[in-house]
């Protein structure tokens, strides 16, 4: 976290502590998500998670990181992660996708376009009977 960003979240700063969850939702969170990609990761991130919640709620050292994400309305980060991949996925199959296009690839109500090949591939030889 940058130093400016933690002057923010750490300590008994100015910020009430629903601001600073907010801030964590909205700017912070997305960027873990982007990262997840790399599963390795997924204990390192949330450790982050909870350490920024530990800072933003100013929570002492005992209080298990369950109660801290309780506390603060934010699900478990593997959690969030399952949501937004099930809400992804779910939103793909339902656009208007050509069958045997690229991998079911969403075609947005051009079917010409899955169609359409490349106009500098060169042409099939005709068959002579």
């Amino acid at each position: 976290m940058s130093g400016t960003l933690y002057a923010l979240m750490a300590g008994r700063g100015k910020l009430d502590s629903s601001l600073k969850i907010r801030i964590y939702k909205t700017v912070l969170r997305p960027i873990i998500t982007y990262a997840s990609a790399a599963p390795t990761h997924i204990r390192t991130l949330e450790g982050f998670q909870n350490r920024t919640l530990w800072m933003a709620l100013n929570a002492p050292w005992f209080v298990r990181n369950t109660t801290i994400q309780e506390d603060a309305g934010v699900e478990p980060l593997m959690d969030f992660i399952r949501r937004i991949a099930i809400r992804h996925e779910g939103g793909r199959s339902s656009k208007n996708t050509t069958p045997g296009s690229h991998g079911g690839t969403p075609v947005h109500g051009h079917s010409s376009w899955a169609t359409k090949t490349n106009s500098r591939a060169p042409s099939p030889e005709p068959k002579v009977d």
